[in-house]
C-alpha cells in the first residue's frame, strides 16, 4: 500500500522533531520545556493518526452503505421485470439493444427514486441507397403516412462556369453568374437534388439532409436541378430511410 505524500512529510518532520527533543532533554540542565516539546510533538502525532483512521473509516462505511443500496436497488429491479410477464418478454428480445419496439418508452421504476428507460426502437423499416446524378425513378415503394427520410452527400461536376455542387446546389457560377436559366425549376439552387412521388407532382428540393411524411402512395424519384446535364460528372449518394405508416 503507498503511503500520500503528505503523509510522508509529516512523519519525517515529527519523527525528526521527536528526535531533536530527546536531544535536548538528554543536554538540557532545565528538563521541563524540551518535555513539554517532546509531549506535545508526540500528542500531535497521535492524534493526527487517530483523525486520518476515523476518517477513512467512515469513508469506507459510506462506500459499504452505498454498495449495499446498489444492491437492493439492483434486486428491486430485477423482481420488478419478472414480475411483468409483458416486459419481461419485451427485455427478453431486446435485452442486446438500448430501445424496444412500439409507441411508448418503457421506465422501470426503483428504490431511491432511480429509474431505467429504454426508447422506442427507431431501427427503420427500409433503408436503401441509391445513386443520383439525373432523372431516377428509385422505384422505393411509398405509402400514405409512411414517415421518409433522405440524406445525400458527394458532389458533381455542373459544367466549367459552375464546377463542383453539392447536393444542397448553388446559387450562382462564376463571377456570380447567374445560372437561374439552367435549372428545372427557377426557384430552387441550381443542382440542388430534388424529389417527388409521381410523375404528375411537382419537384421538392431535399439538399442534402430532408424529412417528410407522404401525403399519397407513390415512388421516390430523384432528380437534380440542372436542365443540361451533358457536361456533368459524378453522383450524389443518396440514403431514403423509410418507417413505415402502420407502426405509428
Amino acid at each position: 500500500m503507498s503511503i500520500p505524500v503528505d503523509w510522508l512529510i509529516f512523519i519525517i518532520s515529527s519523527i525528526a522533531c521527536i528526535f531533536l527533543s530527546i536531544r535536548w532533554y538528554k543536554k538540557s540542565d532545565d528538563k521541563t520545556e524540551p518535555a513539554i516539546a517532546l509531549i506535545g510533538f508526540i500528542t500531535t502525532f497521535v492524534l493526527f493518526f487517530f483523525n486520518e483512521y476515523n476518517a477513512d473509516r467512515k469513508t469506507q462505511e459510506l462506500i459499504t452503505i452505498n454498495k449495499r443500496q446498489m444492491d437492493v436497488l439492483q434486486d428491486t429491479l430485477l423482481l420488478q421485470i419478472k414480475h411483468n410477464d409483458s416486459l419481461t418478454k419485451q427485455l427478453e428480445i431486446y435485452r442486446n439493444q438500448t430501445s424496444v419496439q412500439g409507441n411508448d418508452n418503457v421506465v422501470i421504476q426503483g428504490n431511491y427514486g432511480s429509474q431505467i428507460q429504454i426508447g422506442r426502437n427507431e431501427k427503420p423499416d427500409l433503408e436503401e441507397v441509391v445513386y443520383v446524378n439525373s432523372f431516377l425513378n428509385s422505384d422505393i415503394p411509398v405509402i400514405k403516412g409512411d414517415k421518409i427520410n433522405i440524406t445525400a452527400t458527394g458532389s458533381i461536376s455542373v459544367g466549367p462556369v459552375v464546377g463542383h455542387s453539392g447536393p444542397n446546389g448553388k446559387e450562382s457560377g462564376v463571377g456570380s453568374f447567374s445560372l437561374e436559366d439552367y435549372n428545372i425549376v427557377p426557384a430552387y439552387r441550381h443542382a440542388a437534388l430534388m424529389y417527388k412521388l409521381s410523375e404528375e407532382d411537382e419537384w421538392t428540393e431535399c439538399g442534402d439532409n430532408f424529412s417528410f411524411e407522404a401525403d399519397k402512395d407513390g415512388s421516390l424519384i430523384f432528380q437534380i436541378n440542372d436542365n443540361a446535364q451533358s457536361n456533368n460528372s459524378g453522383a450524389y449518394k443518396v440514403t431514403v430511410k423509410k418507417y413505415k405508416a402502420s407502426r405509428f
